[in-house]
């Protein structure tokens, strides 16, 4: 996984992370007032060129996400299931959810399919902490 990413990515993913404070920290943003069923459990950016993206672990990404990233992830297992091999649900990690918005919003406006490889991320943190994550199993699959 390619984590050189560029100072715009570093600075949009920086304000992805402040958006995310200022939801779970309402009052003035005091980080003392928390609010944990908020906080996402893991935190990512991405890129490509001039598209960046910023997203974090949830919901599945869909069966029909971008081509490229549905073939890796079904040769792991079925989408939105668990695998073996890895705690985390097959789609729901932050790389997966970022890579899917930057390869689509890529497609659309160049019309240019795009091969995972040629994505880059911010190293994946923790929202709340700020404590770089590691990459799962299925991510160190996926990203090679």
């Amino acid at each position: 996984m390619n984590t050189n990413c560029s100072d715009k990515l570093k600075n949009h993913f920086e304000s992805y992370l402040k958006k995310l404070d200022r939801k779970a920290y309402p009052l003035l943003g005091v980080r003392n007032k928390k609010i944990p069923s908020f906080w996402p459990a893991v935190s990512i950016g991405c890129e490509y060129r001039s598209c960046c993206i910023c997203d974090s672990s949830g919901k599945s990404v869909s069966p029909q996400c971008h081509i490229s990233l549905r073939k890796e992830l079904e040769k792991l297992g079925p989408i939105g299931v668990k695998v073996s091999g890895c705690d985390s649900i097959n789609g729901s990690c932050a790389e997966d959810r970022s890579a899917d918005r930057v390869l689509e919003k890529w497609k659309m406006k160049h019309g240019e399919i795009l091969t995972l490889d040629k994505l880059v991320f911010t190293p994946a943190v923790r929202a709340r902490t700020r404590k770089v994550v590691k990459p799962c199993a299925n991510c160190k699959k996926v990203f090679k």
